[in-house]
């Protein structure tokens, strides 16, 4: 048995980031016997037990049910932890169980840093560097995050396993794009440097045909609404519109956050022919590889490749998505060795 530390995915959270990374794990481990755990130092007071899609799943206050918490923990073959953020939850029992693989997500004390929450970010980074020292294995998301963590702790080496998730890889189709279409999909979050974004919708209205897909379109209701198409729609829908599209925005500042991360925003971007337009090219392991994007200057000036470079763009960033996969696959083999 397998207890996953996290929310479990459901129709009402499938448009979280966080959701989206564990509703992409429990898919690789949907074979193995499972049940989530979702640990509340503040709510849950009287507990939760819900079924979900046939998957159990506790809602648990951890001073009320500490001894059930830890009563489920030991009885469990190994304990999936998703992110330095859930760990908190379980903090204690990383010193006495010896099966807890941690998903570390992303950066967290640097996240906490960026935001200028500079007394959680020592804490998390307190927790952090013991939670990683008693993991069994620790997921990565890219290759980028994995170097950044040895270096921070040596003691690491050889606990990593990188799983960069993806959507199903398609074979690449060209289909009916606006040749000036581009697209932003995602939230409204400080590291989508929104505000940037903005002021470029601002100053390009008469050059591009924008859609922003949001689920906080409130955002963006200061931007003439006759220039762009503004909408919330369910994920299921949003690959539709990258189809209709040239280019895709995807906004970040050059930080350690940035440099580790692997955004879904992007892989969705690559994988649905759409040409990034990025701020800093140094996200992931992606310029590692060797993908093709425009600079934000050139796309704000309108200095753009022709139509036959941008078809060549594609092509090569869809070798570098195959790439990172490949090299993903062997440790989802090697994941999967273990759990079973």
């Amino acid at each position: 048995m397998i207890t996953v530390i996290g929310q479990h995915p459901n129709q009402f959270n499938e448009r979280d980031g966080m959701i989206q990374r564990i509703a992409a794990i429990d898919n690789l481990i949907k074979c193995q016997k499972r049940r989530y755990l979702e640990i509340h130092f503040r709510k849950y007071w009287k507990g939760e037990h819900l079924v979900e899609d046939g998957i159990e799943v506790y809602k648990w206050n951890f001073f009320i049910y500490f001894f059930s918490i830890l009563s489920m923990l030991i009885s469990s073959d190994y304990i999936y932890v998703h992110s330095i953020y859930n760990s908190r939850v379980v903090f204690p029992f990383y010193f006495f169980l010896k099966n807890i693989i941690t998903d570390l997500h992303g950066a967290v004390p640097d996240e906490l840093e960026m935001y200028g929450q500079n007394k959680r970010a020592k804490l998390y980074s307190w927790i952090e560097s013991k939670v990683l020292y008693h993991s069994y294995k620790i997921i990565a998301v890219t290759e980028a995050m994995e170097n950044y963590y040895t270096d921070k702790y040596p003691f690491t080496k050889g606990k990593f396993l990188c799983i960069s998730i993806f959507s199903k890889m398609k074979t690449l189709q060209e289909t009916n794009r606006k040749e000036n279409g581009v697209i932003y999909s995602g939230g409204t979050q400080k590291w989508q440097c929104i505000d940037i974004m903005k002021d470029l919708i601002a100053n390009t209205y008469d050059i591009y045909n924008w859609t922003i897909l949001t689920g906080d379109p409130g955002c963006f209701r200061n931007l003439n609404q006759s220039k762009i198409i503004l909408k919330s729609v369910k994920p299921e829908e949003v690959q539709k519109y990258y189809g209709q599209n040239s280019f895709g925005i995807v906004l970040r500042e050059d930080s350690i956050v940035n440099r580790v991360a692997c955004p879904t925003k992007l892989i969705e971007y690559i994988s649905n022919g759409l040409i990034p337009v990025v701020l800093c090219p140094q996200i992931g392991d992606f310029y590692k590889y060797g993908y093709k994007f425009i600079t934000y200057r050139n796309f704000r000036d309108n200095r753009l490749p022709s139509k036959e470079e941008v078809k060549q763009m594609r092509i090569e960033n869809y070798k570098v998505l195959e790439s990172i996969m490949d090299k993903t696959n062997e440790n989802i083999d090697e994941l999967l060795r273990i759990l079973s």
